[in-house]
């Protein structure tokens, strides 16, 4: 009990069923026959206003349910530090391979 908002917050952050990063959306996108790669992929999210220079998505997008971002762990110089991935949900895959096939 005492443990219960750990391992729920463990869970919240661990759980990505359903959800890809842009690096597989753009693979997906390719065999779809949209052409755009990941990098090209982020930078069109960013000019579009999906995306923050920093890559992670602005809250109305959050709040839309295209995206959700989950924190890792990793290690630099040594010392654990935290990053912000970012994942595309079902909808989001939907709605963006409509906006992105219109684009290119």
């Amino acid at each position: 009990e005492r443990d219960k908002p750990l391992v729920e917050f463990a869970d919240r952050v661990g759980d990505t069923s359903g959800l890809i990063d842009v690096g597989a959306f753009a693979k997906l996108l390719h065999k779809k026959n949209v052409k755009i790669g990941r990098t090209r992929l982020f930078a069109w999210l960013r000019e579009q206003k999906y995306l923050r220079q920093n890559n992670e998505p602005y809250q109305k997008w959050i709040n839309s349910g295209i995206f959700q971002t989950r924190e890792y762990v990793y290690l630099a110089k040594g010392e654990p530090c935290i990053g912000i991935k970012t994942y595309i949900t079902g909808k989001g895959q939907t709605y963006l391979t409509e906006k992105i096939g219109k684009a290119y």
